[in-house]
């Protein structure tokens, strides 16, 4: 049977989409390159020092997938009432897509929309109201 751990991320390869993980429980080992879950083509890899939940498969601990990020009671969800959310940037509330009462929120610095047809952003639409 396979063994899942938690570990922080050592270091990334974002082209890939594979991380090392550091055990730190287990004398400072580092894996090698794991390939990163991709939640059905979902790219938001963990920072470098997040911790992180590894699946190991059964034949040992050089193959497994690096699951991703949890919350905690240090990392707390950012809107845990919220029906639905969706952080996209790397903190909490930098980029997010939240649903809640009937309500979806896109909320980023800047927010584009991109077509054949051409891109235009908020601001544009706004100021052209």
């Amino acid at each position: 049977m396979g063994e899942i751990r938690i570990g922080q991320i050592s270091s990334l390869d974002r082209a890939k989409g594979m991380a090392k993980v550091i055990y730190n429980d287990r004398d400072g080992a580092v894996t090698k390159m794991l390939p990163l879950f991709s939640f059905n083509g979902e790219y938001k890899p963990p920072k470098v020092g997040q911790y992180v939940l590894v699946v190991h498969l059964s034949n040992g601990t050089e193959a497994g997938c690096v699951m991703g990020t949890y919350w905690n009671e240090a990392r707390p969800p950012a809107a845990p009432s919220a029906t639905w959310r969706k952080e996209l940037g790397q903190e909490n509330g930098e980029a997010f897509m939240q649903y809640d009462g009937g309500t979806l929120r896109i909320n980023a610095g800047s927010i584009q929309f991109e077509s054949k047809a051409g891109t235009i952003t908020l601001a544009e639409i706004i100021s052209r109201l």
